[in-house]
């Protein structure tokens, strides 16, 4: 995942560690990246990863009352130094 330089020191996060990324549904383990490219208190997840699946952070049950789609693009989640 990428994570900005201000929010990774908040965390006690560094590039290479490994990082807990819970959401109310799940939580996974991934590898942290420091990155400029993302906003301070963001974090990017990666898909297509099998060991590190960021679907199991989302929430199926919940969707948008015009379009019926679900949150796949964005949520709340926790990130944490493991």
């Amino acid at each position: 995942m990428e994570i900005h330089p201000e929010t990774a020191a908040e965390y006690d996060i560094e590039d290479g560690n490994t990082v807990a990324v819970e959401s109310p549904r799940g939580r996974i383990m991934c590898r942290a990246k420091i990155s400029q490219k993302i906003l301070p208190g963001v974090v990017h997840l990666y898909f297509g990863y099998e060991d590190s699946n960021a679907n199991v952070l989302t929430d199926h049950a919940t969707f948008d009352p015009v379009t019926g789609s679900t949150g796949l693009k964005s949520l709340l989640c926790k990130v944490e130094k493991a």
